[in-house]
């Protein structure tokens, strides 16, 4: 016989006056009518259109705000305290979580941190202590304790930032912090709304926890991916990146259907224990079923998956490329009076050898090219230090270079790559960053017009977005074209953009980064982790060039087949001098041009978007139905 848990008597019936909500009411409307306010003063300060998104967001927080003016409520009674068990609980099980991704704390020496990838685990099991802690509560609360659970998530996952700041930001560790904190609370956000949208439906239809909060925490990382110009780092489906075979998953139905398994696998294993330890609901037996069919057959299509891309490997055409890493450490970069001679004189060299070894295409890095571009440029010659040396008209190989220029029909500023012809240096087409960081490389809605917020950051605000995809067809010897796509840096970070590319039918997508901000940190573990991911949703190779690291190559089942070491200068001083230069490295690696793209391409993330429908209809229709007992 299974025992009743009762739900926390959140509507009991009160004698009490019904209430307006006038506090959240007036901070909606007065929040509504701000943001409304900037999308039109956009078109008197920027003598541009009034932002119709933000405006059109204003409009909806304001109309919100009357509602809630309008709602009349009675009055709840107040709930038992909440345990200070619940609340260690969500904590627990966000930086349990946080450990299965890669983590480098310097204080442990400069090399990643449980890098066998046994920690991945944590991953399948971290979230039960969440899921106990929301268990059967109030949305509002579940909401909290999911924020709570979120924010330690991401202070394990991306602390990183204040590096950047502090370090490279010129800010003061008291505002960098703070500042971090909302970065961090912005994240844990969407671990709240996926909480309080499980705990709604699971109080007004009566279901247990693994019909629930799978599909809401899929629905709240891809709203993460989007909204907000969309930041999402550390998504919970990069936690199994080096499980190879499970990771083949991303190729059917993304990062997002990896997440849905690994909350539901989360989930299950809690409504089964409780089933078995507490007696208060019955075992999950179909949700058990689900799971392992999920869990068994993920790992089962990956082996499959990638048998058939080993054997489509064997058979494929090749590419000699080489990525060259100039190790080129930001303080030096920002201490330096001259520094394109010193910066040519790491990358040169190891662009000569990567020649000499018969490469055919070389790429730099991210903004790794000294100077800047006009964007009317049509060759390389321009810049005065290439028509001093001879030696680079002796290249043969094609260049892609990450450089600072404008965009070519805007003529504003841009983050930008060059595709660039052998010997003659013809600049052959240019690629503008598609997606910039938010308030590293522009200010999300242009607030620093109206507010002081442009010198959190240094340089923030300069930049436009590209707003092309471009494949270039290169000629490689022998009548042979090579497909490349280009991603500058974030843009890896979007599996959209990649799939783009991948249905353009790119051969090669080639990411170039600069990670030299981050320090010595977990950021280019990560990073390059979510790159693997990406090689697995477009079924393409991924050559990826990083300022001081980590460079690697990539296959399409998303192995990583060569890779650099981090080269920074091992010290912690704000600056450093020329002479702690970490050298210059290079990589190159016949790469296979493989044709085999998996589902995702076609699909996309329909089933991301399937439980966003799901949560978003599950929850209008529990508005009106009460509560079971």
């Amino acid at each position: 016989m299974v025992a009743a848990n009762p739900i926390e008597p959140e509507s009991r019936p009160s004698a009490e006056p019904a209430r307006r909500h006038w506090g959240l009411g007036i901070t909606l409307c007065a929040l509504g009518a701000g943001v409304a306010g900037l999308g039109v003063a956009d078109f008197f300060v920027g003598k541009a259109g009034p932002g119709v998104a933000v405006v059109a967001l204003g409009v909806a927080l304001f109309a919100g705000g009357v509602a809630a003016l309008r709602w009349r409520s009675a009055p709840q009674a107040r709930l038992p305290p909440l345990p200070k068990s619940k609340l260690l609980a969500v904590v627990v099980s966000g930086a349990g979580v946080g450990l299965a991704f890669p983590i480098l704390f310097p204080v442990f020496g400069h090399h990643e941190q449980l890098a066998s990838g046994a920690t991945e685990l944590l991953a399948w099991v971290g979230l039960i202590p969440l899921c106990w802690a929301i268990d059967r509560q109030s949305p509002k609360r579940a909401f909290w304790l999911g924020l709570l659970g979120g924010m330690a998530f991401f202070n394990m996952t991306f602390w990183w930032v204040n590096v950047a700041m502090t370090t490279f930001g010129g800010i003061p560790n008291v505002l960098s912090i703070p500042v971090l904190q909302l970065l961090v609370g912005w994240c844990a956000f969407h671990w709240g709304l996926a909480a309080l949208f499980a705990a709604l439906l699971q109080r007004r239809f009566g279901w247990p926890m693994w019909r629930v909060l799978p599909a809401t925490w899929t629905a709240a990382e891809l709203m993460r991916n989007y909204f907000m110009s969309g930041y999402p780092w550390a998504n919970l489906g990069y936690a199994t990146s080096r499980d190879l075979w499970f990771a083949q998953v991303a190729g059917v139905g993304g990062v997002y259907l990896i997440a849905f398994v690994l909350v539901l696998c989360n989930a299950v294993l809690f409504d089964a224990g409780s089933s078995l330890v507490r007696k208060d609901r019955p075992l999950p037996k179909l949700g058990i079923a689900v799971a392992l069919a999920l869990a068994l057959g993920g790992h089962a299509y990956g082996y499959f998956r990638v048998k058939a891309i080993d054997a489509g490997l064997a058979r494929a055409p090749r590419v000699k490329v080489a990525v060259v890493q100039g190790n080129i450490d930001q303080r030096i970069k920002n201490a330096h009076d001259s520094y394109a001679g010193f910066i040519l004189k790491q990358y040169l060299p190891e662009t000569l050898k990567a020649d000499a070894e018969g490469a055919q295409l070389i790429v730099w890095p991210e903004a790794a090219f000294p100077g800047y571009f006009p964007p009317d440029a049509q060759t390389l010659l321009q810049s005065p230090w290439v028509r001093r040396d001879p030696a680079w008209r002796t290249l043969h190989a094609n260049l892609l270079l990450g450089v600072g220029t404008a965009n070519r029909k805007t003529h504003r500023l841009s983050n930008s790559a060059f595709w660039v012809a052998p010997r003659t240096l013809a600049i052959m087409a240019q690629y503008d960053k598609h997606h910039l960081v938010p308030f590293g490389e522009y200010v999300l809605w242009h607030l620093d017009r109206y507010l002081p917020i442009g010198a959190l950051v240094t340089d923030v605000g300069f930049y436009t977005p590209g707003t092309e995809l471009p494949v270039w067809r290169m000629s490689v010897g022998h009548g042979q074209l090579l497909n490349v796509g280009t991603l500058i840096c974030y843009d890896a970070i979007f599996p959209e953009i990649t799939r783009a590319y991948a249905e353009q039918n790119v051969d090669l997508l080639v990411n170039i980064t600069n990670d030299a901000w981050y320090g010595w940190a977990s950021a280019p573990f990560q990073f390059l982790r979510m790159v693997e991911m990406r090689a697995i949703e477009s079924g393409r190779s991924v050559a990826r060039a990083a300022n001081t690291g980590i460079s690697a190559f990539i296959d399409p089942a998303g192995r990583i087949t060569a890779q650099t070491q981090l080269g920074l200068v091992d010290s912690s001083a704000d600056s450093v001098s020329e002479a702690m230069h970490v050298p210059a490295t290079h990589l190159t690696r016949a790469v296979s041009i493989f044709d085999a793209p998996p589902l995702y391409v076609r699909i996309g993330d329909v089933f991301a978007y399937a439980c966003a429908l799901f949560a978003v209809l599950g929850a209008l229709f529990a508005w009106g139905i009460p509560e079971r007992s």
